[in-house]
């Protein structure tokens, strides 16, 4: 049991008024008692000071030896409640006694009227009364059960600061159920024509075996009229001089913060039943808000609320606690201002709840049922995952050991490699299965439970893996449709990622250099530049939406600097750009700037690396292939000097010869007879037949040809000269977002030089013809005229690597810029030319300020 409430907002006021002059004898107030026993009407002013005390008679009588005091459970504004044990009956009972500063007439008799009501009401939400008596110390008291528990406010208020254990226990649900209870417990009352009149969540025990009472009936009030009930035919039976004792109009009784607004107005004779149905929405406001209906700094500023009604919505005073609005609104409705507008009874209000508690506990089990699907899902995804992973992981192996394997190597040597793509396609295989089985559960688990924001996070999660997967592989169609099933499903995981913006800060060394973006786009299957804009000079940061962009650096003194932009969701990115003069990069060649590029991942480009990405340092390049007319000046000077290694420079092939001869002023030049250029291919070229072999790329030289011609212009040039690194030439072609071509993503034969670019027989063009074959820094000819050579091992020790297409291809693979393929660095081949770059100076020391970059 718990005591009276010590709340400050308690008021009592015959409480308040002290009969110190008729509480001088304890005896007197016994022979009081036994008086009222015997029939006679209590009057402790007629029993004389001093008078004996009385023996015990049958109805109340003194008991010192059966009780014996164990605890004091706790104390209240009138009256004390002490855990004794009774020897009689061997159990722990609570004993209430009231307060020896509050043991006047009037405060015994409402407490007798306490024990007496309370004791009639026989109902499971009720407390029982064991016992009523006098003791020798404590004075009148009752005993009646002891519950273990916690009353109702420390479970609320160990729900609002976020008690676990408690949060676990009390679910809305079993608070609902709880108060349910309480209805019950208030309407049976009622039939007895008993009214509460003090309903709070102080007042409410919540036992550890579920049991829930209804305490504190100090200021119950016995109804004036019979109760109408067919059920219970006697009403409570009341002192003989309770008329006397009525409360004068105006009176306040109650808890002010759970007040109805009868109470707080005095209107004593407007209390009835629906009083206690304010209490009970009172309560259930608590459980909803965390906070009673009326709080304030004073009495009088909180009485006044209470007396105007003045009580926030639910949602309003809580925002944060989710509140069903079907609740909410029983809520007010028990809260009305005006009775006639609240339920007509206690039983009216436990079957509203009811009809609440039964679609919750239908949403309930469709929750359960759809948390158990989503568990599942969720184990499914994992096992999704981990397969993507082994299959990546096979194919990467798969593919290592076939590039370590010549073509006419035999099956025996690749059969490890076949087993692992076999291994590979069946993990494929089951990860679509598996998908198909995930999503499948999800969407169960969403049709059983609309509202399951774990299935609906889970399928987005799915879907994510799957956008990903197709933004890699560059599917576009099924990039489009799974993103807009994350858009669908996903509850706020990936709003950033989907918002579609990025963050890139501009650094260049010079500092203060004019920054001008461009848009790209795709038109006609190419992309080109739209008009630019200046966005400030350097540093600078901008915040741009996903895409491609082309930044054109502008600065007095140096030439402008190409850097395209890949803006990806929720980027944060810094480009670092050096910038170089015309007289540093060189006539003929472009500047490729530093940073990361894409570089694999095109299963149809043969040779391609696994997706990754490389960081590719600055490098001059050369904007074509060298020609036949910058390579027959090499050979000259290697045939002027005499130099032993000039016959294995000499472009030839084994069907046609050599392709360059000596001419009449014993100088090389191309030989128009080994390239046997047809004229209809003549006439697509407004130089005249005389320039066209001259300006054809260079042909049928070995790697070792080619790494000879670039140390030769390194020593003619002063600069460092060499053959293109694998992952440079990539990045040239392919620019930083991983285009599959240097021009896009979509393929025409007219785009590029090749083997179907023609009609007729293919034969080689001179360089630039196709002004198409174009990348994002301005080199031209990467796809088609010409495979080239470049610096890296294909296979260490046996192949050297070679890059893009040549004019007599008629593979579209073989023109994908992710193409790559080795050959013998001995052989000269008709289809192989090379190109060259340069090493750049070092950078000039920059100004910039780190702060900027930041």
């Amino acid at each position: 049991m718990q005591p009276d409430s010590d709340d400050k907002w308690d008021l009592d006021p015959e409480a308040k008024r002290f009969l110190d002059d008729k509480l001088s004898s304890p005896v007197r107030f016994i022979r009081a008692l036994e008086d009222e026993a015997k029939g006679e009407t209590m009057n402790l002013d007629s029993v004389p000071q001093g008078t004996p005390q009385a023996e015990s008679d049958t109805n109340l009588h003194l008991s010192p030896e059966r009780y014996t005091y164990e605890a004091e459970i706790a104390s209240g504004g009138s009256g004390r409640v002490l855990h004794v044990y009774d020897k009689d009956m061997h159990r722990l009972v609570a004993m209430k006694v009231l307060r020896e500063d509050r043991r006047d007439p009037q405060a015994t008799e409402r407490f007798l009227e306490e024990a007496k009501a309370t004791g009639q009401l026989e109902h499971p939400n009720i407390p029982p009364v064991y016992d009523l008596g006098l003791h020798p110390e404590y004075g009148t008291f009752f005993t009646m059960r002891l519950v273990r528990g916690r009353t109702l406010q420390e479970i609320l208020r160990d729900l609002s600061i976020g008690r676990l254990e408690t949060l676990q226990r009390f679910t809305l649900t079993r608070l609902v159920q709880i108060l349910e209870q309480v209805a019950m417990g208030i309407h049976y009352a009622h039939v007895r024509g008993v009214i509460h009149r003090d309903l709070k969540p102080a007042n409410i025990m919540v036992g550890d075996f579920g049991e829930v009472l209804v305490l504190d009936w100090g200021i119950a009030r016995v109804a004036e009229r019979k109760p109408d009930s067919s059920v219970y035919q006697d009403p409570i039976q009341k002192n003989r001089d309770e008329d006397k004792r009525r409360e004068k109009e105006g009176s306040i009784a109650g808890s002010l913060p759970y007040m109805s607004p009868e109470q707080a107005r005095g209107w004593v004779d407007q209390i009835d039943e629906r009083t206690d149905i304010f209490g009970l929405g009172a309560v259930l406001y608590e459980i909803l808000t965390f906070h009673p209906p009326y709080d304030g700094t004073s009495i009088p500023e909180v009485l006044a609320r209470a007396g105007a009604c003045e009580i926030a919505l639910p949602h309003v005073r809580a925002p944060r606690n989710s509140i069903p609005p079907s609740l909410e609104e029983i809520c007010m409705k028990a809260l009305s201002a005006k009775k006639d507008a609240r339920h007509t009874n206690a039983m009216t209000f436990h079957e509203d709840l009811q009809v609440f508690l039964d679609g919750t506990l239908e949403a309930d089990r469709r929750r359960e049922e759809a948390d158990h699907l989503v568990r599942q899902a969720t184990e499914l995804a994992r096992s999704y995952q981990q397969l993507s992973d082994e299959e990546s992981s096979l194919r990467a192996d798969a593919k290592t050991q076939l590039e370590a394997l010549a073509a006419h190597d035999p099956m025996d040597l690749k059969a490890r490699a076949w087993d692992l793509l076999d291994q590979a396609a069946k993990k494929n295989r089951t990860r679509v299965q598996v998908f198909s089985d995930a999503t499948a559960l999800l969407h169960s688990a969403i049709n059983i439970d609309e509202t399951s924001a774990d299935a609906k996070e889970a399928l987005a999660d799915l879907y994510w893996q799957r956008f990903e997967e197709a933004e890699r592989a560059g599917n576009q169609e099924e990039t489009a449709i799974y993103r807009r099933l994350v858009e669908r499903y996903h509850q706020g995981k990936f709003a950033a990622l989907l918002e579609d913006k990025g963050l890139l800060t501009v650094v260049t060394n010079p500092p203060g250099t004019l920054v001008f973006l461009h848009r790209i786009v795709e038109r006609e299957w190419r992309l080109v530049e739209e008009d630019g804009k200046c966005c400030g000079t350097t540093p600078v940061k901008l915040e741009l939406p996903t895409g491609d962009f082309l930044l054109v650096l502008k600065k007095e003194g140096f030439r402008d600097t190409r850097y395209p932009v890949h803006v990806k969701r929720c980027d944060t990115a810094l480009a670092r750009v050096n910038l170089y003069s015309d007289g540093d990069i060189g006539e003929g060649f472009l500047y490729i700037p530093q940073g990361e590029t894409i570089v694999g991942g095109d299963p149809e480009a043969p040779g391609s690396l696994p997706l990754g990405r490389r960081f590719v340092g600055d490098v001059f390049m050369a904007r074509f292939p060298v020609t036949f007319r910058e390579y027959c000046a090499f050979l000259d000077d290697l045939r002027a000097d005499g130099d032993a290694e000039l016959e294995p420079c000499i472009p030839r092939t084994e069907k046609e010869g050599a392709c360059v001869r000596l001419g009449a002023d014993n100088r090389f030049v191309p030989s128009t007879m080994a390239l046997d250029i047809e004229p209809t291919t003549r006439e697509h070229h407004p130089d005249g037949p005389d320039a066209f072999e001259w300006a054809l790329p260079v042909l049928a030289v070995s790697w070792h040809a080619a790494k000879r011609y670039t140390r030769w212009l390194s020593d003619r040039s002063g600069r460092r000269v060499r053959l293109l690194r694998d992952a440079e030439w990539e990045k040239a072609a392919r620019g930083v977002a991983g285009w599959i071509h240097p021009w896009g993503d979509r393929f025409d034969w007219s785009l590029l030089k090749g083997g179907l670019s023609r009609p007729g027989r293919a034969q080689p063009e001179p360089v630039g013809t196709f002004p198409t074959d174009r990348s994002i820094y301005g080199v031209r000819d990467l796809a088609g005229s010409i495979r080239e050579w470049c610096e890296d091992w294909f296979l260490e020790n046996k192949y050297r690597l070679t890059r893009g297409g040549s004019w007599f291809s008629i593979h579209e693979g073989g023109f994908r810029a992710a193409h790559r393929l080795g050959t013998h660095p001995d052989r000269s081949s008709s289809v192989i030319g090379f190109r060259v770059a340069v090493h750049p100076p070092p950078p000039r020391p920059s100004t910039t300020d780190s702060a900027d970059e930041q």
